[in-house]
């Protein structure tokens, strides 16, 4: 009971060795190369199996025809770009009031 844990340690060692085996040494195995994976290309889309349809572009409003018009306009280069738009939505209701 008077031994030091250094002198349990010491007495431990041999037993400790002698029941641990070293590992075999072998040399790593070369890399070989990872398998290509092909990916979809965009001409050949996922469809689970459904059926896609195109759907169609809806026509512009009156308003979204009118606004293009004005927005290409000569009297509106000189007005700020902040205020066009609501130079635009004023035209608009004053055509509407003459109609």
């Amino acid at each position: 009971m008077g031994q030091s844990n250094e002198a349990k340690v010491e007495a431990t060692e041999p037993i400790i060795a002698s029941t641990v085996k070293p590992e075999p040494q072998t040399e790593p195995e070369p890399e070989q190369p990872k398998p290509v994976i092909e990916s979809k290309t965009t001409e050949e889309p996922e469809t689970n199996g459904k059926i896609k349809k195109k759907r169609k572009k809806a026509r512009p409003s009156p308003y979204n025809v009118f606004k293009k018009r004005m927005m290409n306009s000569e009297e509106i280069k000189s007005i700020p770009s902040k205020k066009r738009f609501a130079w635009v939505a004023q035209q608009w209701k004053k055509e509407k009031e003459k109609s």
